[in-house]
C-alpha cells in the first residue's frame, strides 16, 4: 500500500505524457514487486541473526 501511494502521490507532481504512463505501469508494477521482496528480506534477516536464545 505504501508503494501504491508513494507512486500515485509521484503522479500529481508531474503533466508529463512519458512520465504519466511511467507512472501508470510502475502502479502495476511496483506494488507486487515490493510485495515479493519483503518476505525475501525478512527472512535474510532472520537468517543472518542465527538462532534465539
Amino acid at each position: 500500500m505504501i508503494t501504491l501511494f508513494t507512486v500515485v502521490w509521484a503522479a500529481t507532481w508531474t503533466a508529463h505524457p512519458v512520465v504519466l504512463y511511467g507512472l501508470r505501469v510502475a502502479v502495476l508494477v511496483l506494488p507486487p514487486l515490493a510485495y515479493a521482496v519483503t518476505p525475501a528480506a525478512c527472512r535474510t534477516r532472520a537468517a543472518s541473526a542465527g538462532p534465539r536464545p
